[in-house]
């Protein structure tokens, strides 16, 4: 086996949709997604997927399947082809996002279903069109934040691939929403609170025990973005409801009895922010993990203050050793914050001009309340990079210090001078 995790997906219609969609599910944890496009143009879901098809290890691969509607074959053919591939396989469609609503990673959810089991089944969260009367730009979950109260009966699933026995499957059964008795034997079916397939209630659409929705919600679920639009209900219908689309009929005698509003409202009950702000953090981190400089927790307080000539002298730091200098060698730069602030971070970006040779660079930071009297507050360092470094020489303090006026002393006179100072702090303070 190649992976963990794969996704198995037939897409329809979902173009503008597919980037986001596999970026997410990418950095859950999913291995790979087998993609059968059943567009009767394949062209523009290819080129919206070329980017996850590229290198020695591609993120995708792409199917056209061209009949419309046979999801249970296109699945089927999925399962024949690449059933080892991996140790679970899921099935989702491109307006499904799994949400790990207990955070973590798709590993740590896994890692809690027990050996026994061969299925997890994953309820639906469905939401609706939040107002928008044709799709927004932006991402889905941040775009989509209202659904309906309670988690539907109807699951998707994740499946062992050592539990699926093709030769059991011997009629067209919904396999992505459940397995009806055909995995091997001994395999259990349960949902993501335990509930075995065949316990769960059928009396409707949605579950009611609050104590059940109440777990659901604090573990996972399959955020099912419905309707992305209000136009969408007549959309669902005008692009076919042949083949394994014939169940979505029921949006067919919605749309024609009338009662689309009354459904979209429904859809539209409750906010629910989860997938929005999750995915938000887990972008950030992927920025911040590949960010040259790293974004800091604070406020920029010189930015657009000028760099002056040094001061000359600095005073004994509190408690510790004589650090009184007789007077600053040349050349030193100072920064007026314009009042007082309380400093926790000092960057100095210095010119690549004329830039001196490469290696460790030096910087102490003396910091004052007048400008006149300083006090030696440690040093600012940067690594060699065999040549001219873009990285700042950096100094961050242990406990915020009180200053109003900054000043920059290198160890070496042939230093350029700084071609920015980026200080991070708070406003206020008494400046000592």
């Amino acid at each position: 086996m190649t992976h963990r995790a794969v996704i198995f997906a037939c897409a329809r219609d979902e173009t503008p949709y597919i980037a986001e969609w596999l970026a997410y599910h990418r950095a859950i944890g999913f291995g790979h997604v087998f993609l059968y496009c059943n567009d009767d143009d394949p062209g523009p879901l290819f080129a919206a997927v070329l980017p996850f098809l590229q290198g020695t290890d591609p993120f995708v691969t792409f199917h056209h399947y061209l009949p419309q509607g046979e999801q249970f074959r296109m699945y089927m053919d999925a399962l024949a082809r690449y059933r080892d591939a991996a140790e679970w396989i899921a099935f989702l469609d491109i307006d499904e996002f799994l949400a790990l609503r207990a955070g973590g990673t798709l590993d740590d959810l896994l890692d809690e279903v027990p050996p026994n089991q061969g299925c997890l089944l994953l309820h639906w969260l469905m939401f609706g069109p939040n107002g928008h009367a044709t799709p927004p730009p932006g991402g889905v979950p941040e775009n989509y934040t209202r659904r309906a109260e309670r988690p539907w009966v109807a699951t998707k699933t994740i499946t062992r691939s050592a539990c699926i026995d093709l030769s059991r499957i011997d009629r067209r059964i919904y396999v992505w929403h459940g397995w009806e008795g055909t995995l091997a034997p001994g395999a259990a079916s349960r949902s993501v609170v335990g509930l075995e397939r065949e316990a769960m209630p059928a009396d409707g659409h949605f579950l009611t025990d609050p104590a059940m929705i109440a777990a659901i919600l604090g573990r996972a679920a399959v955020h099912h973005y419905t309707f992305r639009s209000e136009a969408a209900l007549a959309q669902r219908v005008a692009r076919g409801l042949g083949g394994d689309f014939r169940g979505q009929k029921m949006w067919q005698r919605v749309l024609e009895s009338g009662t689309g509003p009354a459904t979209m409202a429904e859809l539209d009950a409750v906010e629910d922010r989860f997938l929005a702000e999750d995915w938000a953090r887990r972008r950030t981190r992927g920025i911040a993990a590949g960010a040259v400089l790293p974004r800091p927790a604070w406020p920029d307080l010189a930015q657009g203050r000028p760099i002056g000539p040094g001061g000359q002298r600095a005073e004994p730091a509190a408690g510790g050793s004589d650090t009184r200098i007789a007077a600053a060698a040349p050349p030193s730069w100072q920064v007026d914050l314009g009042a007082a602030a309380r400093v926790r971070e000092i960057r100095v970006i210095q010119s690549l001009e004329g830039w001196y040779p490469a290696e460790p660079r030096q910087i102490d930071i003396d910091t004052s309340s007048d400008g006149r009297h300083w006090l030696r507050v440690g040093r600012a360092a940067a690594a060699p990079a065999g040549g001219p470094a873009i990285a700042p020489a950096c100094f961050v303090a242990p406990v915020p210090i009180p200053a109003r006026f900054v000043r920059l002393r290198p160890e070496r006179a042939e230093a350029p001078p700084p071609e920015r100072v980026e200080i991070y702090g708070a406003s206020g303070g008494n400046g000592r």
